[in-house]
Parts: C-alpha cells; structure tokens; sequence
C-alpha cells in the first residue's frame, strides 16, 4: 500500500481543528476520515524528536512572525532524510499588491494577510539550510499573470508569486540545491 499510515492535521485553532475533522468525516475517501488532527502551533509542534517522516505546510508560512522557530521545530521533529513540503507567499511588489487587493475588494477577509510576513526566496532558502535542512531541486512558484496564477517556468528565476519547495532532512550530507 503507497503513500504514508498515519496523517495528522495540526493547528492552533481548536474551531479549525473541529471543521477540517468534520469535512474528513463527510468524505467518501476512507483515507481522509482515518486523517487525525493535533492542537498545536508552528512554534511547538506535538510531536517528539525525529518522529515524523513529512510535513506539508499550506498557506501557513506568510502568516507566521517567528520563521526561525517555526524551522527549528520542523527540524526538531522531521527524522533524517524526512520532507518538508511548503507554499507561501513571496514578498515582493506584484505579490503584495494582489493580496492586498483582494483584501480592499473583500475577496479575501481583510487583515487576513500581513505583507510584511511574507518571504523572499533567499530567507527560505537561508532558513532551510540553517536547520540542517537542504532543498531538493529547484524553486518553482505560481506567478500571476493578467489576475490568473500560473505555474512558473521552472527553468526560470522565481521573482514572485507563490514560492513552492521541497527540503530534506539532512544530517551528514547536503543535496545540492
């Protein structure tokens, strides 16, 4: 059987914990209802040292103002060789302004989004490898273009958009980026 045993969903937010276990429990895939869920935070994860194969972290970084915690509990807990997988927000002029757009027009709930949080490339990547941590790959990004996001070339240098990643957990050895 692929993929992994056990899936936790963790978040500081005891009302979101309750939604996303009630839309599990509505599904009709029988994977998403064995999912379980964990009160916890970015910056004190529920897990114990090197317990964890993979973390997926969603729509989460662009929100948090202590990064350097956040990574160093993502390291604290991912075992050797385990993934982290990301999406944020870049922090740069097109960026900002179409978030913040969509927050002016209420697309978006206002004050959903603070620009300031978000991240560039290099403080992703400087995070990473400051916690023993390497990327695999390259960046790719969703880029807008005329209001629509799309996936960037790849071949390309990532200015803006959504920043996707993928790191490893590394202890003797670094994967080239």
């Amino acid at each position: 059987r692929a993929g992994y045993q056990r899936v936790i969903g963790v978040d500081q937010s005891r009302g979101a914990l309750k939604v996303a276990h009630e839309h599990a429990q509505k599904s009709g895939n029988e994977n998403v209802r064995r999912i379980e869920y964990s009160e916890g935070s970015a910056y004190h994860l529920p897990f114990k040292d090197k317990s964890v194969s993979a973390i997926v972290i969603f729509d989460v970084l662009e929100h948090v103002e202590d990064l350097e915690q956040t990574f160093s509990e993502i390291s604290r807990v991912l075992k050797d060789g385990g993934v982290v997988v990301f999406d944020t927000l870049s922090r740069d002029k097109p960026t900002v302004k179409t978030y913040m757009g969509l927050e002016k027009i209420e697309e978006i709930p206002p004050r959903t989004h603070d620009p300031e949080l978000f991240i560039t490339i290099e403080e992703i990547s400087n995070l990473i490898s400051g916690h023993n941590m390497s990327l695999l790959g390259k960046f790719s990004a969703l880029e807008n273009v005329d209001g629509v996001f799309k996936l960037a070339d790849q071949s390309s240098e990532v200015k803006e958009g959504h920043i996707l990643g993928v790191g490893i957990k590394t202890e003797s050895f670094r994967v080239a980026a």
